[in-house]
């Protein structure tokens, strides 16, 4: 693992905008398939079970964001406050 390079984000706010975005392409993508499926491929699967899978893989997604700013947020807090800590000594 020594010999693996450290990766780290240069611009939070423009990483967490693309999310955002790419969220709304699943959120449409989503809403595209079910009106696909159920118009033209096969009308026996009603709309309810899809929205129900479609509901459940976008709050798996949001939850993952959240999740994750809030990481960074705790990272950030910690950062600041180590950082401040070592000027004050």
């Amino acid at each position: 693992m020594a010999d693996k390079e450290l990766l780290d984000i240069k611009d939070i706010k423009s990483e967490f905008e693309k999310l955002a975005k790419k969220q709304d392409l699943i959120e449409k993508g989503f809403y595209a398939i079910s009106m696909d499926y159920s118009h033209y491929i096969d009308n026996s699967w009603n709309h309810d079970n899809f929205s129900e899978i479609k509901n459940g893989v976008s709050y798996r997604f949001f939850s993952l964001i959240f999740h994750v700013e809030l990481f960074v947020n705790i990272k950030q807090n910690i950062y600041s406050f180590l950082n401040e800590k070592y000027k004050e000594n």
